[in-house]
């Protein structure tokens, strides 16, 4: 039966629910707790899933669950709102019988058959051993999309599984990642892009008109520059990466040829002999000579769309900005 957990009296609601979840594996059962009296504080509402062991029956939910909430209320009153690609972090929690938890990241929730959410809900999953570090590193995307690659679940798992093993070593991903090397910033807010075709198509929100030139400022004009970006909803895939893989990889959704992988970031790399873009990692590379950097610079700033052609065996890319 569902259940109503009073966490803050007359303030915050948590609404526990038992459903399962459809996966190509089998369902996945789990309780799912969703906040009630976020958005009076102009927060949205958040949903946190936990996947629930076999020996587990509807109502014998984890009691300490609802009080997960309690922090980002408060945090909410003081006007420190979380929002998707933001994370909550915590100090030497135990939590659900382990001691490396982290923190919570925040996603877009999923729409889940057989559980209703409010509108805009955002999705709390989990963050255990490195993997905090790693989205403040690498960005969210590269976390989400190595977790939808671990459970097989595209674009990332709704559900958090307590006996999971973290699935980001930091040490060694950055040793191997050449976006470890790289000048970045994040624009998940307002930036998406994606392989169609023979092109690396980025897409920048209205919001972009203001980050875009802050970020192209803080890196000489001949560096290297990584922005990072969130999923495009106009992809049918999604790369992934770790270290040791050879080869671009990815997951997509049932009934999809990923033909149109999401990345985690798009790097330029100026001053060069040629236009040349590629998948590289998680995410793309575009290799452009000087003259065709300082047209993408300025097209960036004044938030113009562009399309510079690659060289032959490479791809171009294109910029477009969606109102």
């Amino acid at each position: 039966m569902p259940a109503v957990e009073q966490v803050l009296p007359g303030e915050l609601t948590v609404h526990v629910r038992a459903h399962e979840v459809a996966t190509a594996q089998g369902p996945v059962p789990c309780w799912s707790f969703i906040t009630e009296g976020m958005k009076a504080l102009d927060q949205q509402e958040i949903v946190f899933t936990l996947r629930r062991n076999q020996q587990e029956g509807p109502d014998d939910y984890p009691p300490a669950v609802p009080d997960l909430f309690r922090s980002v209320f408060e945090l909410a009153k003081n006007g420190e709102y979380v929002e998707a690609g933001g994370w909550t972090e915590f100090q030497a929690l135990y939590f659900l019988g382990r001691a490396d938890v982290g923190g919570l990241l925040y996603l877009p929730a999923q729409e889940v058959p057989g559980l209703e959410l409010p509108p805009d809900t955002l999705l709390a999953t989990m963050l255990v051993g490195d993997e905090l570090m790693a989205v403040q590193s690498f960005g969210p995307m590269r976390l989400a999309a190595l977790l939808g690659n671990a459970f097989r679940f595209y674009p990332w798992p709704p559900w958090f599984d307590r006996t999971r093993a973290s699935v980001v070593a930091l040490r060694e991903m950055e040793q191997a990642s050449l976006l470890a090397t790289l000048p970045r910033g994040s624009l998940y807010h307002c930036a998406r892009v994606r392989k169609q075709q023979e092109n690396i198509v980025l897409s920048l929100l209205p919001e972009a008109r203001a980050e875009i030139p802050l970020l192209l400022d803080q890196v000489p004009r001949e560096q290297p520059l990584a922005m990072l970006t969130n999923l495009d909803p106009e992809a049918n895939g999604c790369l992934v990466w770790q270290p040791g893989q050879n080869g671009a990889a990815g997951i997509a959704p049932e009934n999809s040829d990923g033909s149109r992988p999401s990345g985690a970031f798009l790097a330029f790399v100026p001053a060069q002999e040629h236009n040349q873009g590629q998948i590289f990692e998680d995410g793309f590379t575009m290799s452009l000579t000087r003259a065709a950097w300082n047209v993408v610079r300025e097209g960036l700033k004044a938030g113009h769309p562009l399309h510079v052609p690659g060289s032959p065996g490479w791809f171009s890319l294109s910029v477009e900005w969606i109102s």
